[in-house]
């Protein structure tokens, strides 16, 4: 899911009150961590304080001072097994731990954040796993259709099987 898809749907969830996006984020995470990945956010953060300052809204606007994932890593991994997606828990668990700055201090470009907002939609709308969240949910239900070139990267083959809109519907 891009970011501004993610960023709309967590206010989506935010303004039907179902989230508080001025909230620590590991609440709304930690349940579906601990069923794909048997850890909490702070374990994986070695239970740094700092992890409480944490928002949906810092990680939205990339002010919530985490780094972001290591590119070397990713790369290596992704050519020596084309076939392996990477998911939000290997980025989680390869992520620098520092800080680059105290949360909401300064703007860092950081697309984990972005793995922790996937994690919470899918926890906040009862997904079993990160994989069952819906990511065209945040298309209202009677426009989908007009959204018929939209898509959003599948699993498997390092996520480059699209999945459109309009394939999407025609299975639902």
């Amino acid at each position: 899911m891009t970011k501004p898809w993610t960023a709309a749907a967590v206010l989506q969830l935010h303004e039907a009150g179902i989230i508080d996006i001025d909230k620590p984020i590991a609440p709304y995470v930690d349940d579906i961590l601990m069923r794909g990945n048997g850890t909490t956010l702070a374990q994986l953060w070695n239970n740094d304080p700092v992890l409480d300052q944490v928002t949906p809204r810092l990680l939205m606007g990339m002010r919530a001072g985490l780094q972001d994932y290591n590119d070397t890593w990713y790369k290596l991994v992704t050519e020596d097994d084309p076939t392996f997606d990477v998911t939000p828990y290997d980025l989680l668990h390869v992520q620098n731990k520092t800080w680059c700055c105290p949360p909401g201090t300064c703007g860092k470009y950081a697309s984990t954040g972005f793995e922790l907002l996937g994690l919470l939609l899918a926890q906040a709308t009862n997904c079993s796993t990160w994989e069952e969240y819906d990511q065209l949910s945040v298309i209202p239900a009677p426009l989908r259709a007009q959204f018929n070139r939209t898509s959003f990267p599948g699993t498997q083959r390092n996520a480059h099987t699209p999945r459109s809109a309009a394939q999407r519907n025609a299975h639902t």
